[in-house]
């Protein structure tokens, strides 16, 4: 900045000061915007006794320039789309729940062909649900007169009832290590 410019800002802020701001906050404005000592004298002090020192004046830090392993690219918007799969060169089987005439059956479509079977006939079946290693169904039936759980065995076709209640049991699943029915 220049002599006659800080000279002229130096006024500018006493001509402030002189009317009614406080002195010490005048005192630290003043040293703020010239980078330098605020004057100790009063607001009429003359405006050349303020100087600029070159040890006060703040000098630049400098950072690294930011690069791409400190700085990750902000994530380019994408859509994707997932790749259709083949159920046809799939293996495992699909279990679902068809309602018709007032009853629900659960079949079973074995991925790659076309006949689904069911599980049993004549009963009211719903929610099925695989163990995670895919050897047992377990449903909601209403084959007893209340909905109560049961476990198929895929393996060997075993099915037996799981629970004996009063009250609606359904909506049945797994844990994730396969040893629990939760409902």
């Amino acid at each position: 900045m220049s002599v006659s410019r800080t000279a002229a800002l130096a006024a500018h802020v006493m001509a402030i000061c002189s009317l009614g701001l406080l002195l010490s906050a005048c005192g630290s404005s003043v040293a703020g915007l010239l980078g330098g000592q605020a004057p100790a004298s009063s607001p009429s002090a003359d405006a050349h006794s303020l100087t600029q020192t070159r040890a006060a004046t703040p000098e630049p830090i400098s950072s690294p320039s930011p690069t791409a392993s400190q700085t990750p690219p902000p994530p380019t918007p994408s859509l994707s789309v997932p790749t259709p799969v083949n159920l046809l060169l799939e293996s495992g089987t699909i279990a679902y729940a068809l309602r018709r005439d007032g009853r629900s059956t659960v079949f079973l479509l074995p991925l790659g062909s076309p006949d689904a079977w069911p599980l049993s006939q004549g009963s009211d079946d719903r929610d099925p649900a695989f163990n995670p290693q895919g050897t047992a169904l377990v449903y909601a039936s209403r084959r007893d007169g209340n909905w109560e759980i049961y476990l198929t065995d895929l393996v060997n076709g075993e099915t037996r009832r799981l629970t004996d209640s009063p009250e609606y049991d359904g909506r049945p699943d797994w844990s994730p290590d396969g040893q629990w029915v939760v409902y």
